[in-house]
């Protein structure tokens, strides 16, 4: 059963590479002349926009024909700076995080979910009891920290939790992080991190 579950996971993300490879080529078509080489801004290396961009590299470079680098960025909010910038051709951005006006949606990726992820010695059993506590939102410029952001204003807790700065969740369970009490996580099922953060006791 596991190994057909990771047989079926991997049909989907190269169903989704060659979706959006198709997209783009019909994208860029409608473009004078293709780019010489094609930036994609995705995240951190660890994570699964990162991870994407390789995969999707290979993909485009044997469909277009041309080199295609994948940047590595803080996320989507920085990913849309250097798309308006012109410094990438392509950015991977969580709907949502940012405002999409003067962009255009190639095609999308996969839905992310907002998970709340709190030790388990911690008396945190819903959003409410993280008051107080030490959480991580993600990186400055991330998707991530904008999706924690809506969640804690909705609940009025923004200014009521201990923001543990510019830290990934996936650093929760290093050497002198024992003080961190939750993470607010915005990513796909498949994240390796998540999964990883969610099976150590």
């Amino acid at each position: 059963m596991w190994k057909q579950t990771q047989w079926l996971r991997w049909w989907l993300v190269w169903v989704m590479v060659g979706v959006l490879v198709v997209s783009l080529i019909s994208f860029f078509v409608t473009l004078d002349t293709l780019p010489a080489k094609i930036v994609i801004a995705t995240g951190k290396p660890s994570g699964q926009y990162y991870a994407f961009g390789n995969n999707f590299r290979e993909a485009l470079f044997n469909q277009a024909g041309r080199d295609v680098i994948v940047k590595e960025t803080d996320g989507s909010i920085h990913n849309r700076e250097l798309l308006m910038a012109d410094e990438v051709d392509l950015a991977i951005i969580q709907t949502g995080s940012v405002s999409l006006n003067g962009t255009a949606v190639v095609a999308p990726l996969h839905r992310d979910v907002v998970f709340v992820i709190a030790r388990n010695d911690r008396g945190i059993e819903s959003v409410e009891h993280l008051e107080g506590k030490n959480v991580i939102l993600g990186p400055m410029k991330s998707g991530m920290r904008a999706s924690a952001v809506h969640v804690l204003s909705h609940y009025g807790l923004l200014d009521r939790v201990k923001d543990q700065g510019d830290i990934s969740f996936d650093q929760m369970d290093d050497v002198g992080n024992e003080h961190i009490d939750a993470a607010i996580v915005t990513t796909g099922l498949d994240n390796a991190d998540l999964r990883k953060l969610l099976t150590n006791e």
